[in-house]
């Protein structure tokens, strides 16, 4: 029998120290999905996201989703935790990890660069100046109407965020 999927994730950004773990529990025959969150060290809040028991293959993919979710608001794996993941087949394994989920989840879910672009507020031309006078702030033109965030990396590649801060793809005429 395989190990059913389970994930402790921990949030720390800011003032935040919270954790999220998710569960797929067999149950009446099925399977459900529970989660608890909260501050670390409190009392945590407990739900599930399946009223009632589906299939394995459905828990799974309520499962996913929900990490998938948490990763992309800056939740991180702690170790020894257990990410489910289906191949081309539909057959579902589970997966040890440590603090890779991103790497595990990169082909379905967004994978969150550290970046947090600061979205537009309406502001006078005055104050406008004012920041454009700084070395410390920078404007981007929006040009595909697309808001997207760009950093090149020490190494020479370059890392596009969304308003999320999740990593997307650039289009050739932008990244050139």
């Amino acid at each position: 029998m395989t190990e059913l999927p389970k994930i402790e994730l921990w949030c720390h950004e800011g003032r935040s120290d919270k954790i999220y773990c998710v569960t797929v529990e067999e149950s009446g025959g099925g399977y459900v999905v529970n989660f608890a969150y909260g501050r670390r060290g409190a009392a945590l809040n407990t739900g599930t996201k399946t009223s009632a028991p589906v299939s394995h293959a459905e828990a799974v993919a309520i499962y996913l989703k929900l990490v998938e979710s948490k990763i992309a608001k800056g939740y991180e794996a702690v170790g020894g935790s257990v990410l489910a993941r289906a191949d081309a087949g539909g057959t579902v394994a589970t997966v040890p990890t440590v603090a890779t989920v991103g790497t595990v989840l990169a082909e379905s879910a967004r994978i969150d660069t550290g970046l947090r672009p600061q979205l537009l507020n309406p502001i006078g031309e005055a104050e406008a100046e004012a920041y454009l006078s700084t070395p410390r702030w920078c404007v981007q033109e929006k040009y595909d109407g697309r808001r997207t965030l760009v950093r090149r990396t020490p190494e020479g590649g370059i890392v596009a965020a969304n308003r999320k801060g999740q990593r997307i793809a650039l289009s050739r005429a932008v990244e050139s």
